[in-house]
């Protein structure tokens, strides 16, 4: 916190809490009588968006201090106890924590999480479980904890053990964790290096303002005369909370010095709402090609090249994102009232210039869409499309809507003057 402004500790703790800028609290740490891993749970205050490292996966919570409350905006840390646990149950309680008191389910300890893991499968000793768990066990964790297991492979074994990891590769990892990291959803990273297996939690990334390495294979969608790039491209590198060196730490794309690298990573379990039903991949797939599609006559102009983000918003997120930076009063006014389902995909598109100094807000978006993730494609989750004034052409500057009635299925167009 702030410099005390009193010797003794009440007094202090009362002139933090009636302080008006926010950065008094740092947060706290919980120091367990353990000689290898000493720190129990710990919130502490996370990076600046001004430093470049976005910490997407994290939450407000509450504190109270001597009668005072306080509050700390943070990824809560862990490291292991060996006597009831190893890295996962580590990596998990962190993924759980943090969202446990947006998702509204109860945050399980170390010992509950490895009772959890050995209910059907039990590799070795159950307490203390110190040889870690295994991917199965994993997954019933995240299960039994009223989420989706959404297992993820991001490279086998054999390409692991190469140890060549170029750019392509490197590309195509990041593009399956970004939708998910970028939502703010915790993902379960498995690491599998030689030396032996290791899980950490991703929660954010740094802004890479180079974006794309020219020529990456995968890196593109190409559709007609567009390329289609990306946004994982600038999100490099992640940050991820390792419980045996800290939080808030880079993952580099290589290792040095017997570091864990991305290059390690096997496996990713993003801790997906039981109710999501069209995972990133999916719908990424469906929303390029519904934008393309909707918008492929004349009257729209598509650039050489679209930087495309991908994310999964709460609806209330999502309203109060349009409230605070849609500009055009009516595109405001139709999606606070428009039906949404508790969560949806949104795909939105911007113009490859100024895209590079997207953080000074130079980025220009020109097209979006959005899904709905627990319907069945069959029966329909696609819910609007915008194309704003950069893809029309002429002069025309009203964004253009194509909406979906979510219960008739009926479509139509809607000019937002």
């Amino acid at each position: 916190a702030t410099p005390s402004t009193a010797d003794d500790v009440l007094d202090a703790i009362e002139a933090w809490s009636a302080e008006t800028e926010p950065a008094a609290y740092l947060g706290f740490v919980t120091i367990r009588p353990i000689v290898q891993s000493p720190i129990g749970a710990t919130f502490l205050k996370r990076p600046e968006p001004a430093s470049k490292d976005f910490v997407h996966a994290q939450d407000r919570f509450p504190v109270n201090l001597a009668g005072w409350r306080l509050y700390i905006e943070a990824t809560p840390f862990m490291q292991q106890d060996n006597a009831v646990g190893a890295c996962a149950q580590a990596a998990i309680w962190m993924a759980l924590r943090t969202l446990r008191w947006r998702e509204g389910r109860s945050a399980l300890n170390p010992a509950q999480i490895t009772s959890s893991a050995t209910r059907f499968f039990v590799s070795g000793r159950t307490l203390p479980n110190r040889q870690g768990l295994r991917l199965e066990q994993i997954t019933e964790v995240v299960r039994s904890a009223g989420y989706s297991p959404h297992l993820i492979q991001l490279r086998s074994q054999p390409e692991i053990q190469e140890g060549d990891f170029d750019a392509t590769s490197q590309a195509s990892v990041q593009q399956k964790l970004y939708p998910y990291v970028e939502s703010g959803i915790p993902v379960l990273l498995a690491l599998t290096p030689s030396s032996g297996g290791h899980a950490v939690v991703v929660i954010g990334h740094r802004w890479n303002s180079g974006g794309p390495d020219p020529g990456v294979q995968g890196q593109y969608w190409q559709r007609r005369n567009t390329e289609f790039i990306d946004a994982s491209a600038w999100a490099r590198p992640f940050l991820i909370h390792n419980d045996n060196t800290g939080p808030y730490l880079e993952l580099p794309a290589l290792p040095s010095a017997g570091e864990y690298a991305l290059q390690h990573a096997a496996w990713a379990i993003p801790l997906l709402p039981a109710e999501i039903l069209v995972d990133a991949a999916e719908a990424k797939t469906a929303c390029l090609g519904l934008v393309t599609a909707l918008f492929a006559s004349e009257t729209f102009k598509w650039p050489a090249q679209v930087v495309t983000r991908m994310r999964l918003l709460p609806r209330a997120k999502f309203r109060e994102t349009i409230c605070q930076s849609e500009k055009i009063d009516s595109l405001k006014r139709y999606f606070r009232m428009k039906w949404l389902p508790s969560y949806i995909w949104l795909l939105e598109c911007y113009g490859l210039d100024g895209y590079s100094q997207a953080t000074e807000g130079q980025a220009r978006k020109i097209a979006e869409v959005l899904l709905e993730p627990n319907a069945d494609p069959l029966d329909g989750h696609f819910l609007c499309a915008v194309a704003h004034d950069g893809l029309l052409a002429g002069d025309a500057s009203a964004p253009l809507v194509v909406d979906r009635d979510p219960f008739e299925g009926d479509i139509k167009l809607l000019l937002m003057s």
